[in-house]
């Protein structure tokens, strides 16, 4: 029996929808059947009398259209069958041809028995023969993979004069991207609420922008472009993204704006053959306690992992390529392992003001929703007529070589992050060129480069991992030892030495290690070897520690503390600024013991470098 999966996209037929069915007053002969008033019949010749006899098998059920599946070649019918008075229309495969699967149509309706559906598959299959036309469907989007040829598959298949032999195929995929409203209204909303505000600028070109990085892709390695979005409520950016993805279909949830909130192998097929249509990931932060780093390393390489299926082979490879755009009200790197190799696929433009009002928002909002999927394929089809692939390599190249001059603060992931920036400004020139409607060239380069110098602070693994290390300094100063013949606490992480322009912290090897690991920085040796190349890791040749006289912890005697012995211990030792620790108060917990509390005089107190308070008012520790 067929599976009812197998039964596609069910209807209810509109009488004013054009089908091959015949004239309900017509009389057509098939074979040896006859289609008349709305129902089938079968004929058969008397042997003896040689009269044609006409007996009823049922109500209609009628092959509309066949079609078939470009990436897989399945066969697929429109089925349309008469019940209750009126046409209905269902897609199914092939398989129906086999006498017992056709039974499934009797459970929508279809005027199918056990003693007429042999009856109804022969006429189906006499009907096939007589067919002569083919209709191409498609389910992955973008560009061609499997030749050079320009062909890009959207709403309908474009190409150009070269490829005429290719068949024409129409999208049969589960995302809105036909076009809807008209061209005019939407370049109506971009003229008055998008061109002149450079944040919106950007979000329309990035759009454009997968259709660019994924045709480039076919003759050089490009990874998939990512950029996420951040920040508060009501800063535009779900409007931004909804500009986005217009050109290339409806901006909704059943379009191409999906939510991170999805499973991963729902999130795989979302994406999976998409080789140029922008889709955007909304609301990173309703992804609870989700680690994204598996997630972004395989979205910019353009690839699913390998698995098995049921019969333990290997599954079919989802693959992508182009470009995606991510929201949240935080950076998507916060939610993953710390790695230099995550913060240079995903550039991250946070609290930018996407847009200037709530009415502003709702204007492009409402537009939108109307209008979109129009600009998109006329921007492929420009592509199409007018591309030479030597020429837009060299520009994606000058592109490049314009971007890293314009950056004037430079690090070792500049040139990298530069070759991602360049597709998108050489996406801005050929929008120039193709549309009557002008990007601000030098602004949209101009907030890429500011958007890169504010971020790269915290962009390299020993930026951001020496900046943990300073909070975790600040935040348990006083576990360290200051300079002091005696420490007096429960547990010691190391000295703070005073130097003439500079802090020299001794931290604990196993202590540091573990801040590290908590902080989920993948590679501990990684981070070592940038503190050494900062100047920032004062080490023993060869060495990444040294052996400084560290207090060692001991065990209290009858409730009270003791001062730590001291002994030698293997630490890391960094050199930060001297005024790390000025006007931060340490914390408190260390002191919270009343057997502490009792030993401690006023002089010592302060000498930690706290406030002189009340020993004997009990709540100044809780």
């Amino acid at each position: 029996m067929i599976k009812m999966k197998e039964c596609y996209n069910y209807d209810l037929l509109k009488d004013t929808e054009l089908t091959t069915l015949p004239d309900p007053q017509q009389t057509i002969q098939i074979g040896n059947y006859i289609v008349e008033r709305n129902r089938l019949y079968g004929i058969q010749e008397d042997k003896e009398t040689k009269k044609i006899n006409k007996n009823l098998i049922g109500d209609l059920v009628w092959i509309d259209k066949v079609k078939r599946n470009l990436e897989k070649g399945i066969i697929l019918f429109e089925l349309l069958y008469y019940s209750r008075n009126q046409y209905h229309r269902v897609a199914v495969t092939r398989d129906i041809f086999n006498e017992k699967n056709i039974m499934m149509l009797t459970g929508i309706g279809a005027d199918i028995r056990l003693e007429n559906y042999k009856a109804v598959v022969r006429f189906l299959q006499q009907q096939e023969r007589e067919i002569r036309k083919t209709y191409y469907q498609h389910t992955s989007l973008g560009w061609d993979q499997k030749t050079d040829s320009l062909v890009y598959y959207h709403s309908e298949s474009l190409k150009g004069a070269s490829d005429s032999d290719t068949p024409s195929s129409s999208y049969n995929g589960s995302l809105a991207i036909q076009p809807q409203g008209n061209l005019e209204e939407w370049k109506k909303a971009i003229t008055e609420h998008v061109l002149g505000h450079i944040p919106l600028e950007f979000a329309l070109v990035y759009g454009f922008t997968a259709t660019i990085n994924a045709l480039l892709a076919k003759w050089r390695p490009m990874e998939v472009l990512i950029t996420h979005i951040y920040g508060e409520s009501s800063t535009g950016k779900t409007t931004a993204c909804r500009l986005a993805v217009s050109s290339f279909g409806k901006p909704g949830s059943d379009g191409l704006l999906k939510a991170w909130n999805s499973t991963f192998n729902a999130l795989m097929k979302i994406i999976g053959s998409n080789y140029g249509v922008p889709l955007v990931l909304d609301e990173s932060s309703t992804k609870t306690n989700s680690d994204f780093t598996s997630i972004i390393y395989q979205l910019a390489e353009g690839r699913d992992k390998n698995r098995l299926n049921s019969d333990i082979e290997l599954r079919e490879q989802e693959k992508w390529s182009g470009a995606f755009l991510s929201t949240g009200e935080h950076r998507l790197t916060e939610k993953s392992n710390n790695n230099s190799g995550l913060i240079v696929r995903v550039p991250e433009f946070g609290s930018k003001p996407w847009t200037k009002s709530a009415s502003h928002a709702q204007a492009i909002k409402n537009a939108l929703e109307v209008n979109y999927g129009h600009a998109g394929p006329i921007f492929v089809q420009y592509i199409i007529d007018t591309f030479d692939k030597e020429k837009w390599l060299n520009m994606l190249d000058a592109w490049r070589d314009e971007v890293l001059i314009a950056m004037e603060h430079k690090d070792s992931f500049s040139e990298r992050i530069a070759e991602k920036y360049a597709v998108i400004m050489m996406t801005a020139e050929v929008m120039n060129e193709c549309f009557d409607f002008q990007i601000d060239i030098e602004g949209l380069l101009h907030f890429i480069i500011e958007n890169d110098r504010e971020t790269m602070v915290g962009r390299t693994l020993e930026s951001k991992a020496f900046d943990l290390i300073e909070q975790q300094i600040i935040k348990h100063q006083s576990k360290f030892n200051q300079g002091k013949d005696e420490f007096i606490g429960n547990v010691c992480y190391g000295s703070i030495t005073k130097k003439s322009d500079y802090l020299e912290v001794a931290i604990l090897k196993n202590v540091m290690d573990e801040w590290l690991k908590e902080a989920q920085f993948s590679s501990t040796q990684v981070v070592l070897k940038g503190l050494k190349k900062e100047g920032i890791l004062d080490h023993e040749q060869g060495k990444n520690t040294r052996q400084r006289k560290i207090p060692v912890s001991q065990q209290e005697e009858q409730g009270a503390m003791q001062a730590l012995r001291f002994a030698k211990q293997t630490v890391y030792v960094l050199k930060v600024s001297k005024n790390l620790l000025e006007d931060v108060k340490p914390s408190i917990d260390v002191l919270s013991k009343p057997s502490l509390k009792k030993r401690l005089t006023k002089e010592r107190f302060s000498s930690l470098g706290m406030n002189t308070l009340d020993l004997d008012d009990e709540d100044d520790f809780l």
